[in-house]
């Protein structure tokens, strides 16, 4: 029963979920997890929420799995007061030292724009991941604080800590929002030295940081580098050209585009063409 309402919740069908859950009379702490996490995963905070208040009222007691999952619902809803309850559980709990619970209370602290709570929670953590780290760049990020994020991973130098691809997109993102050209092609000279330029998540940041702060002429060097591209380059690359004023260099490239375009394609083509006023062309 509990595999099947996993199933419906992934599956994005609450309705059987709840209703398979519903049906089994001696629910363990797992049923409620899985339900919990099936709301949750949805983006449904405001339900995930309940079914974890009428868990307490069966007097059952929580594991780091279902505080992870109301976490996750307290995110989804922006839900301050309830993530702070639960915080408090965790923390009498014992699992608020637990990389893995930390990192999801950054993540809802950051939803929250609450970010001295977040770094908090990030300093009691005694040994810190490279995930516990990249979650308090991207909290950053999120609350458009390029001098914190900018802290948080010079302070990742200082400690020797590796980076992966969510901490290079995460800091590239906060430097192309902020137009910190300077500081993001350090960042830039660092992931080709790790190979991760070519990456297409990386890749596709860096491509939005050129593009923002007005350098197509290296946007398109980077583009043109990215491995395995999907859809996404194809229109971060547009629509820097058409943001830039080159209009002709966009539709060019549209053109020269071996996938099926999106909607954010022809927005980003039709900026080109309006730029040009290319009627015939859009």
């Amino acid at each position: 029963s509990n595999s099947l309402v996993n199933m419906y919740g992934k599956g994005g069908n609450l309705v059987l979920a709840k209703s398979v859950f519903d049906s089994v009379p001696h629910k363990n702490l797992v049923s409620w997890n899985v339900l919990i996490g099936s709301y949750a995963g949805d983006g449904d905070g405001k339900e995930a929420l309940g079914v974890h208040q009428k868990m307490e009222l069966e007097g059952l007691k929580p594991d780091k799995f279902t505080f992870i999952s109301v976490l996750h619902a307290c995110s989804a809803s922006e839900a301050l007061a309830e993530g702070k309850a639960i915080h408090a559980l965790i923390a009498a709990s014992g699992f608020d030292s637990s990389c893995f619970v930390a990192t999801t209370l950054i993540k809802m602290y950051g939803c929250c724009r609450c970010m001295e709570e977040a770094k908090a929670v990030f300093d009691r953590v005694a040994s810190k991941d490279i995930v516990l780290w990249t979650a308090l760049l991207t909290a950053y990020s999120r609350n458009e604080d390029a001098k914190g994020a900018l802290l948080v991973y010079r302070n990742m130098d200082l400690e020797g800590m590796e980076k992966n691809r969510f901490t290079f997109s995460s800091i590239v993102s906060v430097c192309a929002d902020a137009e910190a050209l300077a500081e993001g092609q350090k960042v830039h000279l660092h992931t080709v030295s790790v190979g991760y330029d070519k990456d297409v998540i990386v890749g596709t940041t860096l491509v939005d940081f050129y593009s923002k702060c007005h350098d197509v002429d290296t946007a398109r060097s980077v583009f043109d580098g990215i491995e395995g591209k999907d859809i996404v380059p194809w229109n971060v690359m547009i629509t820097g050209f058409a943001r830039n004023g080159h209009g002709r260099e966009a539709v060019r490239l549209y053109q020269k585009m071996d996938l099926p375009p999106d909607s954010l394609t022809m927005v980003g083509v039709l900026a080109a063409c309006s730029g040009l006023g290319a009627l015939e062309t859009g």
